[in-house]
């Protein structure tokens, strides 16, 4: 369950961050700005840092941490070889 957190939190945060700088970047080249841009650039805001709070406070199993770096020193120890 918690490999669908981290994916969903990192598509969302990624999502958000877009959202908010093409957003904003369309509004470099308008005369006026409305609520609504201001609405969509804070929620995005707020969006990225609930995904990222979420990616922050997932807890990952333990056993899985150790996989990873095991197959990371193996991967290592490997390039160094060639």
């Amino acid at each position: 369950m918690s490999k669908f957190i981290i994916m969903v939190a990192s598509m969302g945060m990624i999502g958000f961050l877009f959202l908010g700088l093409t957003w904003g970047e369309g509004l470099l080249h308008q005369e006026w700005i409305s609520r609504f841009d201001y609405l969509i650039i804070l929620f995005s805001g707020f969006g990225t840092a609930m995904c990222l709070s979420v990616l922050m406070f997932v807890e990952v199993e333990e056993s899985r941490l150790r996989e990873i770096e095991r197959d990371f020193e193996n991967y290592i120890d490997k390039e160094e070889l060639s």
